[in-house]
């Protein structure tokens, strides 16, 4: 519905060929593109970019804005390069196939906006890979802490840090963060229907403490495909659906 042909997904400004990578194209990264605070972002990072989806979200968002992007698959890394490098912002966004621990450890940039659309459930004990898939769905090769201590070595003093997860993950995150002296200042708990409860959060990070905004976004009104006016608006710029 969305502009989705094979595995090609396509939007307004830019179109994510995915068949290479195990992360698809999802409403969730979606959100949290269209969500992030992209006032005076002159460098941002995008850790785990997958398609590259986010990066060039922020690329269309953000137009004087420098992007990295790191991706430790390698399969997904070239193809989020080749999406990036068929957009128009193809000179303003790099992907590197790098784990972002390694990357912390060698870059000495600091990043007014970091996104991450991060795996969703934290790895059991001795549990079986099933693809790389699952893999990444799974915090094996990046645990939440992981991710909050090289958002901490990585965002500028006054920079934000952008993430979407599963309601039941957020509060872990939320004490991590909290550890690292990242607090909490926006919050959008994410529902699917009216009448059905929230399902994922999109929080924002800064070093600064202040009242954090807490606001509530449903997707689809009582009808399924039928989206809400206040969706519609947040992601009006990219779904080819919602040209005016």
């Amino acid at each position: 519905k969305f502009g989705m042909s094979a595995n090609v997904f396509h939007f307004q400004r830019f179109s994510i060929t995915q068949d290479r990578a195990a992360f698809k194209v999802g409403t969730d990264g979606i959100l949290l593109g269209a969500w992030a605070d992209d006032t005076a972002v002159s460098h941002a990072l995008d850790i785990g970019t997958g398609t590259g989806l986010l990066a060039l979200m922020l690329a269309q968002r953000c137009p004087e804005a420098k992007i990295d992007a790191v991706e430790i698959d390698a399969d997904a890394a070239a193809q989020a390069a080749e999406n990036v490098n068929r957009s128009r912002w193809s000179e303003r966004v790099w992907v590197m196939n790098t784990a972002v621990q390694t990357f912390t450890r060698w870059t000495s940039q600091r990043y007014d906006l970091i996104v991450s659309n991060p795996p969703f459930f934290a790895a059991q004990a001795g549990l079986s890979a099933r693809g790389r898939r699952e893999g990444t769905r799974q915090t094996t090769m990046l645990t939440h802490e992981e991710l909050i201590g090289c958002v901490d070595l990585l965002l500028a003093e006054n920079g934000r840090f952008c993430t979407i997860l599963p309601i039941a993950a957020a509060g872990a995150i939320l004490k991590n963060a909290a550890t690292q002296k990242l607090h909490c200042t926006r919050k959008t708990a994410v529902r699917p229907m009216p009448h059905k409860p929230p399902h994922r959060m999109l929080l924002q990070f800064e070093r600064v403490a202040k009242p954090a905004q807490i606001d509530t976004l449903t997707i689809e009104t009582s009808q399924h495909h039928v989206y809400t006016d206040e969706f519609i608006a947040l992601t009006r710029q990219f779904y080819l659906s919602f040209v005016d």
